[in-house]
C-alpha cells in the first residue's frame, strides 16, 4: 500500500469508529446502506482530491446515517457525537448537493480533472464551509494542505502515460494556463513520488509554456517593483544585456541590488523565438535551489523590456575577473564549489550545457555559482546542439565544447548531444581558465580552428603560470582525464570531487 495513503486510513478508522452504524437500524430505509457504497464507488472514479472528499464522505454518513438519525425530532436530527440539533432540511440538501457534485467529478478524466481542479477545490471549500456539523469539527480532521496533497496522485498518474501527456499538450488555451499553474506547484513540494518524476514534470511544463506563451504566476515579479539603476548595460548577451537594478520587497519598505538580464527583438517572430527560449529556461532555473547556482528571483517586464529575468547581483563578477582581482584566493576550493554546483544539477538529471568562466559568478562572500541555463536540458531529452559559435571573446561556446558534439560518429556517437561527459570536458576548460586567467587556447584566435584543433586531439598544454596558481601534476593529471577525446573515460563528478580534495592534501 502507498505510503500517501495511510494518513486516509487512520482517520477513516478513527471516524468509523466513532460514528458509523455497527448494527442494522431496522426503521432506516435500506437505501441509506446501499446510498454509502453506491457514492463510495463514484469517489474512486475521482482523480483529484480524492482524500477530503472520502473524508466528508464519512462525516457525511455520521451525520445524516447516524443511530440518532432513525430517531428525528421536531427539529431535525440529533448528532450521535454531540447533544445539539442538526437540522434535517440542511442535512438532506447538503448531501444532496455532495453527491451531485460527487457525481459530476467522477465522469471527469484525468486531464480533465487536472483542467479543473480550480472548479473543483473551489466547490469542496464550499462543502466543507457549509456542512451541517462543521464546527463540531477538529483542527486535524482535514489533511493539511489539501489543495495541493490533493492532486499530487493524479499528476504523477499523467506522468506514467504517454498518451495522457500528449493529450495534455492538445488542450485549449485557457485550460493550459490551469494545467501549467497545477504542474507548478505540484514541482515546489517536497515528495518522494514527486522527486522521482520532476524531470518529466518539467520537460512537460516547458512545453506547455512554450506552446502557450504562458509562464506560472509563480514566475512573475510585478514590474512596478523592479527599476533600473542606469541605462548602461554592464555586460552584453547574444540577444540583449545585463542591467544593474533593484528588487523592491513586497512586504517591508526594503530593496535589494538586482541583476536584470533583457532580450532585445527586431520582430515578432524573432520575438516568439526568444520566448520559447526565455519560457524554458525560466522553468527550469526556477527549480533550482542550491549554494553554488545562482538564484532566481523571477520574471519581469518593462515597457521597453518584454522578456527579463531577476537574479542577485554579483558583486565579484565572473570567476575570472574575480581572480584578476584576487590573485592570492586559494584556487582549488573554487572549482570544488564550481564542481559542487554542477554535481547537483547532475543529479537533478540536467545537463548545463554552457559551462565557461562567464556563466560562472562569484557572490559578494566569494562563492562561485552557476548560471545562464539557456543551452541546459533534461538528460532524457537531450537536445542536438548548434556548433556555431553564438558569439566572441570571452562569451565564446566553442572552446569549451568536446569532439563528439563536432564530430559525434567519429567520437561513437549517433548524433550530437548534450551529455555529463560533455559538461565535464567543459568543466576542465574552465579549469584551465582558473589557472591561467585566460581563454582555453587563448594563443588561437578563431574559434573555429579551435573546433578543428579538438577534432585533432589538440589540447590547452601546461604552462609555468599555471603551477604557480596552484597547478600540480595530480590536478593536471585529472585535467588531462576529464577532457580524454573517449567520452566514456571521462571520470564521474564525484570522483572529480574526491581527487580536487585529496591533492590539496
Amino acid at each position: 500500500m502507498a505510503p500517501a495513503a495511510l494518513p486516509l486510513l487512520k482517520i477513516l478508522r478513527r471516524k468509523i469508529v466513532r460514528t458509523t452504524i455497527t448494527e442494522p437500524i431496522p426503521s432506516a430505509p435500506y437505501y441509506w446502506f446501499e446510498e454509502r457504497s453506491v457514492l463510495g464507488e463514484m469517489i474512486r472514479r475521482v482523480y483529484v482530491y480524492k482524500e477530503v472528499i472520502s473524508i466528508l464522505h464519512t462525516f457525511s454518513l455520521s451525520s445524516t446515517f447516524s443511530v440518532d438519525a432513525s430517531k428525528p425530532s421536531l427539529m431535525g436530527y440529533k448528532s450521535s457525537n454531540h447533544d445539539d440539533v442538526v437540522p434535517r432540511r440542511g442535512v438532506h440538501r447538503w448531501y444532496e448537493e455532495f453527491r451531485n457534485a460527487v457525481e459530476k467529478w467522477s465522469r471527469l478524466d484525468l486531464v480533465q480533472s487536472l483542467a479543473s481542479h480550480h472548479d473543483i477545490a473551489k466547490e469542496i471549500r464550499g462543502f466543507i464551509r457549509r456542512h451541517p456539523t462543521r464546527h463540531h469539527w477538529g483542527a486535524s480532521d482535514l489533511p493539511h494542505n489539501w489543495e495541493t496533497s490533493g492532486i499530487i496522485p493524479a499528476v504523477v498518474t499523467l506522468m506514467k502515460s504517454s498518451d495522457n501527456v500528449e493529450k495534455v499538450m492538445h488542450i485549449e488555451a485557457t485550460t493550459a494556463e490551469s494545467v501549467i499553474e497545477i504542474l507548478d506547484k505540484v514541482l515546489d513540494v517536497q515528495n518522494e513520488y514527486i522527486d522521482r518524476i520532476a524531470s518529466s514534470i518539467q520537460h512537460t511544463l516547458q512545453r506547455l509554456c512554450r506552446k502557450f506563451a504562458y509562464l506560472p504566476s509563480s514566475c512573475h515579479l510585478a514590474p512596478s517593483r523592479v527599476r533600473f539603476l542606469g541605462r548602461e548595460r554592464v555586460a552584453s548577451t547574444s540577444f540583449g544585456g545585463v542591467w544593474r537594478g533593484e528588487l523592491a520587497s513586497e512586504s517591508e519598505p526594503s530593496t535589494m541590488t538586482v541583476a536584470l538580464k533583457g532580450f532585445y527583438f527586431q520582430n515578432r517572430e524573432e520575438l516568439e523565438n526568444i520566448r520559447k527560449q526565455f519560457y524554458r529556461e525560466a522553468i527550469l532555473w526556477k527549480q533550482l535551489h542550491h549554494t553554488n547556482i545562482v538564484p532566481f528571483l523571477g520574471v519581469s517586464a518593462t515597457d521597453t523590456m518584454e522578456l527579463m529575468f531577476v537574479s542577485p547581483w554579483m558583486d565579484n563578477g565572473d570567476i575570472v575577473s574575480y581572480l584578476e582581482k584576487h590573485p592570492e584566493v586559494e584556487r582549488v576550493s573554487k572549482i570544488m564549489n564550481i564542481v559542487d554546483g554542477l554535481s547537483y544539477l547532475h543529479t537533478r538529471n540536467i545537463i548545463h550545457g554552457d559551462l565557461k568562466s562567464a556563466n560562472i559568478l562569484v557572490n559578494r562572500v566569494g562563492v562561485p555559482c552557476l548560471a545562464d541555463f539557456g543551452l541546459s536540458t533534461v538528460i532524457y531529452n537531450a537536445d542536438t546542439v548548434n556548433i556555431t559559435s553564438r558569439t566572441t571573446g570571452r562569451a565564446g561556446t566553442l572552446r569549451w565544447m568536446a569532439p563528439e558534439l563536432f564530430d559525434p560518429e567519429r567520437f561513437g556517437r549517433d548524433h550530437a548531444y548534450l551529455a555529463h561527459e560533455t559538461d565535464v570536458y567543459a568543466l576542465a576548460m574552465v579549469m584551465v581558465e582558473v589557472f591561467t586567467l585566460n581563454l582555453p587556447f587563448a594563443e588561437v584566435k578563431r574559434d573555429q580552428a579551435v573546433q578543428y584543433m579538438v577534432v585533432q586531439g589538440k589540447r590547452p598544454s601546461r604552462t609555468p603560470e599555471m603551477d604557480s596558481y596552484g597547478l600540480n601534476d595530480g590536478i593536471w593529471k585529472l585535467m588531462t582525464e576529464c577532457w580524454d577525446a573517449d567520452y566514456s573515460r571521462r571520470p564521474a563528478l564525484p570522483d572529480v570531487h574526491t581527487r580536487l580534495l585529496m591533492s590539496t592534501v
